[in-house]
């Protein structure tokens, strides 16, 4: 059976807006916004797993709505013990806006990756 899970890897869609869109997220996800503001730090987070393919497109659109760049990424179960993820979209970046050169990992969502 596949879940869903939305990752977040601290990029907004824009930068001006920065700290209104960490008070949407701490708002959001109903979390102080000292804890909002440590997941803007680069690193990749889960904000929410386990999630339907349509709560997961749901949680997307609410997150891109507030200005959150965020990751759909559907998981597989194999065993007990062994799962497949891969990646359902394009980030939630507007439409226009220039995409980053980094390659992306197709699998996990990771850009730190290397081109060779």
């Amino acid at each position: 059976m596949a879940v869903y899970k939305i990752i977040f890897k601290g990029e907004i869609k824009n930068e001006r807006y920065r700290s209104k869109t960490e008070a949407a997220l701490a708002k959001l996800f109903n979390i102080n916004a000292a804890k909002a503001s440590v997941l803007f730090n680069g690193k990749s987070y889960a904000l929410k797993k386990g999630l339907t393919q349509g709560a997961a497109e749901l949680m997307q659109r609410k997150l891109n709505q507030i200005g959150v760049v965020s990751y759909l990424i559907r998981e597989e179960t194999i065993t007990d013990e062994i799962t497949c993820q891969s990646n359902m979209a394009v980030k939630n970046k507007s439409e226009g806006e220039p995409q980053n050169k980094k390659s992306t990992c197709l699998d996990c969502g990771s850009t730190d990756i290397m081109d060779w």
